[in-house]
Formats: structure tokens, sequence, C-alpha cells
């Protein structure tokens, strides 16, 4: 991996959570794909300035959209799901100290993961996310773009895949950075693995992704007894109904490829330390979701969140240490209870539906 520089705000809080989580600079290195010399640096750029996004300025030209600035932006396209490139840009204009152009807008909504297309200026960006017959894109399943050239992505799967060939677990964990990050803390050891558990956790992944990885192969050689599901916090561009139909999609190729195993859907979690859309669309998803899944027999919604959110509205850094990652806090809040469900399903005692 090249300069620290170069690293989305994502990567390194990937890195920061593994080391923060107990993990030494060479496992970090090893799990993530980065250089021991790339670790090292961001963490120590964190520890010394409380640092987790990248300085564009000693990289060359000064972004026009900055951090401030992409949480506008994409604030804009999640109320205003229908704006065209043209009608974003003349809203992020108004009132903005720094005008952009129609072509920095479809970049800087191209480099926070909105899709938009490339010949269309006044392309719609739900309708670009949109395949034949307005079809869900949540539901589309698609294999993560390898933007790095290093095909991380794909080996980690290809691994999964031939890992699972000679296991017998009776818990499966399946989802996003939050499932893969919990496997590198001691909670993962203490609580999980006597339980025969997998963690097939992927690299910030939406639940289009996580169609994709099921669908070749990560099922097809182990019945677990139970799944744990944990997506959908990454799914950028995406409304709160197009990620739980996408959740939902992702029950269903489970129901049909393990029939024998009950499925936990762990709720989304508030993120950003203040009041912000995102939040509100991942509770949303929530309560989407407790309405639906009831109809699902072998499926579950169960919410993890102790209570992230205070009176202020704020959430901890001690419990997301960027906000969006759990801490070493947040995973012991957020285990606790999910380790009792696994215990009394293991049992056979049930368990009823929570919200």
């Amino acid at each position: 991996m090249g300069k620290s520089c170069d690293l989305s705000d994502f990567e390194r809080g990937l890195i920061i959570g593994a080391r923060l989580a107990g993990a030494t600079i060479t496992q970090t290195a090893n799990l993530l794909g980065f250089s021991r010399t790339t670790v090292s640096r961001v963490h120590r750029e964190f520890s010394n300035r409380g640092k987790t996004s990248s300085e564009r300025r000693s990289c060359g030209r000064k972004k026009l959209v900055d951090k401030t600035g992409q949480r506008r932006m994409s604030n804009i396209v999640l109320t205003n799901a229908h704006c065209t490139i043209k009608e974003i840009a003349a809203k992020y204009n108004d009132g903005a100290l720094t005008k952009v152009s129609e072509r920095t807008t479809r970049r800087s909504l191209a480099r926070m993961g909105f899709h938009c297309r490339r010949l269309a200026p006044a392309s719609l960006v739900t309708q670009d996310m949109m395949s034949d017959g307005d079809q869900n894109p949540a539901v589309v399943p698609t294999p993560v773009p390898d933007v790095h050239g290093d095909d991380r992505w794909m080996s980690l799967h290809n691994h999964f895949v031939a890992s699972s060939k000679d296991k017998e677990p009776e818990v499966v964990f399946i989802g996003d950075s939050q499932v893969l990050m919990l496997h590198q803390l001691e909670i993962w050891r203490e609580l999980f693995s006597p339980l025969h558990a997998l963690n097939f956790g992927g690299l910030g992944e939406g639940t289009q992704h996580v169609l994709w990885r099921l669908e070749n192969g990560e099922l097809e050689h182990i019945r677990p007894k139970i799944i744990v599901l944990w997506v959908g916090t990454y799914n950028m561009g995406h409304t709160a109904e197009q990620i739980a139909g996408g959740i939902a999609a992702i029950v269903r190729c489970m129901e049909q490829r393990q029939p024998q195993a009950k499925v936990i859907v762990l709720g989304l979690l508030p993120r950003g330390k203040n009041p912000n859309p995102v939040r509100e669309r991942n509770r949303r998803v929530n309560e989407i979701l407790a309405e639906t899944l009831p109809s699902t027999p072998n499926a579950l919604l169960l919410d993890v969140d102790p209570g992230f959110v205070q009176s202020d509205g704020t959430i901890s850094h001690q419990d997301m240490f960027d906000y969006l990652h759990l801490s070493r806090l947040g995973y012991s809040r957020v285990c606790a209870p999910l380790h009792q469900t696994l215990l009394r399903m293991l049992e056979g005692r049930g368990v009823a539906m929570q919200q």
C-alpha cells in the first residue's frame, strides 16, 4: 500500500480500530493488507494528534469539497433522493463560500460512495442506482470494486470459502467491518469461539456485496445452526427502504441455502457524534425491519444498541472511537446481549422477537 495520505478515512478507521482492539502492528497489517510502515504511521498520527483523516495539503492540491463539504453534500443527497447532479450542485452552492461545478460535484459524490452516470450530467443519482424496472440496488449482488488494485476483498472472500470446507461451525457471523473487527478482539475468543463460531466479516460492505459473497460459495460447505447478520450501515447512497430490502434479500438467500439455520439480524447502530441524516436513516431501517421480519419464521431482529446516544444527543468517543467503529468498550456492550441470545437459542429455549 502507498503513502498513508493515500488512504481513505474508512481505511484509517479500520487500522486505528484494529490497533485499539489490541492487534499488533504485524497482525493489523496482515489482516487489512497494508504495510507495517503504513499501520505504524497512521496509528502514530492518531496517538499524537487524534488524527483519523488524511491531510490533503500534504498530498497535492487542496480539495474543493472538504470533510465539512462532504457532510453537507451527503445530507443534500440523502434528503433529496431524486435530485440531479445539476440540482445537487445548485443546492450545495446556495450559501457556500466556495462554489463547485457539476464535474466537481460528480467526483465528490463518487469519492463518498454515491454512484452517478459519467456521461449524463443531469441524470438522477437514485435513477443511476436503479437497474431496469427500478430494481433496488441494495439487492443486486455486486462484488466490491478493486479500487486499490491489490485484490484484497476477493482474496478475503476466497479465504472464507476455502477455510469453511473443513469447518463444522454452529454459529456463523456474516456482515461488514463491524463483524470483521470483532474477530480481532479478546471478547471474540471469550464469548464466541467456544460456540464454534466462524467470522465472515468483510471490508466496509453494503448489502449488495454480502449478497454476492453468499451467492458465490461462502455458505456452500457449512451447516450452522445460527447465522448472525450485521450489515447495512455502509450502504452509502441508499435509502432506508432500499437497505431494509437488501437485508431482507440476504435473509431470503440464507433461508434458501441454509433452511435449518436461524438468522439473527442485528439492528443498525447510530453513528456520528451528533444527530445527522445517516443516523436517522439507520433508525428508520430498524423500524422497517421490526415491522417486516416477524413474517419470516426463522429470522429475528435483535436490538444490540445499549443506548449509545446520550441524553444530549451525542455519542461518546469511548464507545465509538471515530463515531462509527466500535471501541473495545463499545463491543463489550453490544456483545453481552448477543451472547446471551445465542446461548438460549443453542440450548433450544427460543428467543422472543426483540425490537
